[in-house]
């Protein structure tokens, strides 16, 4: 009878814990959907994953990756949430310069370009605000970069981001400023 009541017991513990992981999956599933933390639809960070909500439950988030993954996330685990698609977003683009290039040239012609992307009609749609050169965000001795800005609406970044890449190569490109290469090479001569 002993060692019939310590397997129940043993038996009633397992339950407990696992009756206690269930029910955290489902308070933070229902938090999750009254909050309107996310939805179906949704670009998000989930710490670890990150990608597009397939499908919300109060036990399990479902959501695909950009490589095409499906992760099923227990509400519970999810800490903290980063939701890309509400409200506003932002699209950053940096450009390494050459050390020795002439930033203060660079920085001239970008905000003279960056001016009329607005009036780009392939993403004019989701722009808010103007385009603005920031300036210098970081400097070593390979590098300056600088760092060009748009507001977009929300989930539409990327494709802003690169519509502006492009402006930015070819403006660039046009006023003869290098970018500087990913990494500096450096060559030893031996005698």
């Amino acid at each position: 009878i002993g060692a019939l009541a310590a397997g129940a017991g043993l038996i009633g513990a397992g339950l407990g814990f696992g009756a206690q992981a269930l029910i955290r999956d489902l308070i933070s599933g229902l938090f999750i959907v009254f909050e309107d933390q996310y939805g179906v639809g949704d670009n998000v960070n989930l710490g670890e994953v990150s990608g597009l909500v397939e499908a919300v439950g109060l036990r399990a988030t479902q959501l695909r990756d950009d490589n095409g993954v499906l992760w099923y996330v227990r509400n519970g685990e999810i800490v903290k949430v980063g939701n890309q698609s509400q409200g506003w977003s932002r699209a950053i683009v940096d450009i390494a310069l050459l050390p020795d290039a002439d930033w203060l040239k660079a920085k001239s012609v970008l905000e003279s370009a960056v001016a009329e992307f607005s009036k780009n009609k392939a993403v004019e749609a989701n722009l808010i605000g103007q385009a603005s050169v920031w300036g210098i965000h970081a400097l070593n001795g390979d590098q300056t970069v600088l760092r060009v800005v748009q507001q977009t609406k929300a989930n539409t970044s990327d494709e802003v981001s690169r519509e502006l890449r492009a402006l930015v190569k070819q403006t660039l490109d046009n006023a003869k400023i290098a970018l500087a290469p990913e990494r500096a090479s450096v060559l030893i001569n031996k005698k």
